[in-house]
């Protein structure tokens, strides 16, 4: 049987692809869709932003593994905070989503037998993970989306993500619950993908260029325009392509 751990990441491969497609088909300039590693028990799984809005994504396996998150300290406080702090709850529901895993039958004519097709859902953070919580009642509603539906409206949207003010009062927010650690927006570290255009021998695509803090990252999400006039990292380093 397949581990779930194994069956989340793959939940978060697709969904990380899905991304990349809808900003290629509108021809998006830079976008974040970057896991946050060892950040993620303070934060989340993965940042996702592009233009002026952003979002913390958790990845599940299955519907059934959300309530996984009703065991962790640090997301308990952060329920605790929502009762008393109806402003952070609702900066929660802007900023902060999660995806899981979904398996549905299908039957092919053409085979003639049944076969199993994976996708992802997309909903609120607080509003899935609320019944685990002390039957906490979120008080809002948010229409769970398939994966890909997300991905393609969150581009250019003004209803998906939070705009850069209340997502980085938000991320110091749950900086603050881990108390005593070092995080908080300029702690976040990911990538950023730039698009070039066809240069000499190198094709056009989307190349990956780190940050470090969302300032960082909000500078360098502003100025795709002047990246593509640099050739390396002041390292020497060439551009990692992504």
């Amino acid at each position: 049987m397949e581990d779930l751990r194994d069956i989340e990441l793959g939940v978060a491969q697709r969904f990380n692809e899905k991304i990349k497609l809808h900003a290629e088909r509108q021809g998006v300039l830079s976008y974040v869709s970057a896991p946050l590693g060892a950040q993620d028990q303070e934060h989340a799984d993965h940042l996702l932003s592009s233009g002026a809005r952003f979002a913390l994504v958790e990845f599940k396996a299955n519907h059934s593994a959300i309530k996984t998150e009703s065991t962790k300290e640090l997301r308990i406080q952060l329920f605790r905070n929502f009762a008393q702090d109806k402003a952070l709850l609702k900066r929660s529901r802007d900023c902060h989503y999660i995806c899981w895993g979904e398996l549905s039958e299908q039957y092919s004519s053409e085979l003639q037998e049944n076969f199993l097709e994976e996708d992802e859902k997309v909903s609120s953070y607080a509003l899935k993970v609320a019944p685990y919580m002390n039957n906490f009642a979120p008080g809002f509603e948010f229409e769970t989306c398939v994966g890909d539906v997300f991905a393609r409206d969150f581009f250019g949207s003004q209803l998906l993500g939070g705009n850069y003010k209340r997502f980085y009062r938000y991320a110091d927010e749950l900086g603050k619950i881990a108390k005593g650690a070092k995080t908080g927006s300029e702690t976040l570290e990911g990538h950023i993908y730039v698009y070039w255009p066809t240069s000499g021998d190198n094709p056009a695509g989307y190349r990956s260029i780190r940050f470090r803090g969302l300032s960082h990252m909000l500078r360098l999400s502003k100025s795709p325009e002047v990246l593509l006039g640099l050739k390396t990292l002041e390292s020497g380093n060439s551009f990692k392509r992504a």
